[in-house]
């Protein structure tokens, strides 16, 4: 039996989760095709469209764009209507994906969704849209707490990143990582201050900043802004390779705090949107965090410094604490990382091969 995948990777992070499961299916299912949305390295498993139409974020943002951003969805179930899928994997994305698992469910199409939402953060009654999952595949454990309402199984599969293996080599004692995030509305709000910052921080010269970037579009982008900034640098790269033999770093919140974690780099997490969306989310927010390292462990690793606390004045105090307690961050950081599971797609690939076969 020919088992065709729709898969849908909203934001880059998740080609990385995509890329794992998609492996590990191709072990266990021989007649296997796959057709999607997401990035370039996603194509090796089969015909992926560009996700350029859905790269917004925020409340504001998907707000402003909602018209496009709805065409584009509608497109995607009509492709994967007439293409006939067997099984439709979201990746991330909720607000974007679950409106695609609720109209494939209603065709007897199996629904998979990976990255359960942060319910336990905020927006609890997104829990509703479980209904629609046949599986919720989960990176974190005590996520499957959530999942009583998905219509079969689901799943803890770890996250990737837990996979790395990080050796201690030796740092370059003058060099900064910079990762203001990888959309355009986030490299706007957050690279100024962390420029700004940087130089307050470098008064006298004696440190490198380097921006590590996924592609020549983003590299060019970066570099209009950093026009006349010697001492900082855009590098199409590997970002755990430049993190970690990088002193320290400012990471905007989201998966790249992970890359910091697991690299063991003493970081600070930044992270400023628009008012609105601002004032919107902080309403909503439950959780006393934002950075993924700091809710995992349950304990402030890494410094936060949020909307108006983040400017060049509190980031240069930070980078300058962190010379400081460098040593008790690294500390703590693997005292956490001993009891975190690496990530496991096996017994999910093994699942579907047993259940959704001839």
């Amino acid at each position: 039996m020919n088992i065709k995948i729709g898969v849908v990777a909203v934001e880059a992070s998740g080609d990385l989760l995509a890329i794992e499961i998609l492996s590990e299916l191709k072990k266990n299912l021989k007649d296997f095709e796959v057709i999607g949305v997401g990035g370039e390295s996603l194509k090796e498993f089969g015909e992926f469209k560009s996700r350029e139409d859905i790269e917004v974020m925020g409340i504001i943002e998907p707000l402003l764009n909602f018209f496009k951003i709805n065409k584009f969805r509608k497109k995607i179930i009509n492709w994967f209507l007439k293409e006939n899928i067997d099984i439709f994997i979201g990746i991330d994305g909720p607000d974007f994906n679950f409106k695609i698992h609720e109209v494939l469910s209603k065709f007897n199409i199996r629904t998979i969704h990976m990255v359960c939402p942060s319910v336990w953060a905020w927006r609890p009654g997104r829990v509703k849209n479980f209904k629609f999952l046949d599986h919720m595949l989960c990176l974190f454990p005590f996520e499957l707490n959530f999942c009583s309402t998905t219509k079969s199984k689901s799943f803890c599969v770890g996250h990737p990143l837990f996979n790395y293996e990080h050796k201690e080599e030796k740092r370059d004692t003058k060099l900064i990582t910079l990762m203001p995030g990888s959309r355009k509305s986030e490299i706007k709000n957050n690279l100024p201050a962390m420029l700004d910052g940087f130089k307050k921080f470098d008064q006298d010269n004696n440190y490198r900043a380097i921006i590590p970037v996924n592609n020549k579009t983003s590299k060019d982008s970066i570099e209009e802004i950093l026009e006349g900034k010697e001492r900082v640098k855009v590098v199409i790269g590997e970002s755990k390779d430049i993190l970690k033999s990088s002193f320290m770093a400012v990471v905007c919140s989201g998966t790249a705090t992970l890359e910091a974690f697991v690299t063991e780099t003493p970081c600070i997490t930044i992270y400023k949107t628009e008012i609105l969306n601002h004032l919107i989310l902080s309403r909503l927010v439950k959780a006393e965090f934002i950075s993924l390292p700091n809710i995992i462990c349950n304990e402030q690793i890494y410094k936060e410094l949020i909307q108006d606390k983040f400017n060049s004045e509190t980031l240069c105090d930070e980078l300058k604490r962190i010379i400081s307690s460098r040593e008790t961050i690294t500390s703590r950081i693997r005292f956490h990382k001993k009891n975190l599971p690496g990530s496991n797609f096996s017994e999910v690939a093994s699942y579907l091969h047993e259940n959704y076969r001839d």
